[in-house]
């Protein structure tokens, strides 16, 4: 016997089926807009990246390279240093640090990195933070370090491009 008509009740014609598929689709979009990450927001404050600056200065100037390696970006350790923290170590080691003595100056929001601005006279100033572009100069009065902060409390250091211009 052979019937006649649906045997699903209360669902008849292709136009159900397009209306269904239209609201899943925006029910789908509003759950995937609504789930999409936000801006990536700038961590930590002016006030911990002068911290960092400072820290990673006094490791610098006491002979803890391996400690300051640790705190560069790996893009800025590949790039700076190919990578090789025993040349990083060398050069630290190499630097006369005796004269070098700094002050944290004003601080600048770069979005992803903090420009903490160190005033030193430019005579104490080791080559090394310059020509190593670890640090850019900060019109005549000291360097510019560029810190970030890649988890909550842990700070890294990215060296400078050759056309990054911080003043």
């Amino acid at each position: 016997m052979m019937s006649t008509g649906s045997s699903r009740v209360g669902i008849k014609g292709p136009w159900w089926g397009g209306r269904m598929l239209a609201l899943f689709t925006l029910a789908l979009a509003t759950t995937l807009s609504s789930c999409a990450p936000a801006e990536a927001e700038q961590l930590g404050s002016r006030a911990e990246a002068a911290v960092a600056a400072d820290d990673f200065l006094r490791a610098l100037t006491r002979g803890r390279a391996l400690y300051a390696w640790e705190h560069l970006t790996p893009a800025t350790r590949e790039e700076l240093f190919d990578g090789n923290a025993d040349e990083f170590t060398r050069q630290v080691t190499r630097a006369d640090w005796s004269a070098f003595q700094w002050e944290i100056g004003p601080i600048t929001d770069y979005e992803i990195s903090w420009g903490v601005h160190v005033e030193v006279d430019s005579a104490q100033v080791p080559d090394f933070l310059v020509d190593s572009r670890l640090a850019g100069p900060y019109d005549d009065i000291g360097i510019v370090l560029l810190v970030q902060f890649v988890a909550p409390g842990r700070y890294a250091v990215a060296g400078q491009s050759l056309d990054t211009d911080l003043r």
